[in-house]
């Protein structure tokens, strides 16, 4: 469980440790809260941006890169129904890739 909540941590704050909830890597450099989306205060930060903007083609490609395309069809067809019921581009993507690191296929 810890090395899932390090790997949420990370898509969602960067490289940094958040001191309120515990989880993440690296050093929290800058002081402050870790928040959804903010990675200005993490040593390092995911900077994956997709080719598209389908979710079909952001989960295809996700599972290329995270799981050498081995998701199987139920997996793509959650990930991708959680990407289009979120109107925040960044904050889809973001949950994308945490629903991506949970499958059996990533491990």
């Amino acid at each position: 469980i810890a090395i899932l909540n390090g790997m949420h941590a990370m898509i969602s704050y960067g490289l940094a440790q958040c001191p309120a909830s515990g989880y993440g890597f690296g050093f929290n450099v800058n002081g402050g809260g870790c928040y959804d989306g903010q990675s200005n205060k993490a040593t390092g930060n995911l900077t994956f941006v997709p080719s598209s903007t389908n979710s079909s083609l952001v989960v295809d490609e996700l599972a290329t890169i995270l799981t050498s395309g081995r998701l199987n069809d139920h997996s793509r067809n959650i990930i991708s129904t959680a990407y289009d019921s979120i109107a925040d581009y960044n904050a889809a993507i973001r949950v994308a890739t945490k629903l991506m690191v949970t499958t059996p296929e990533f491990h």
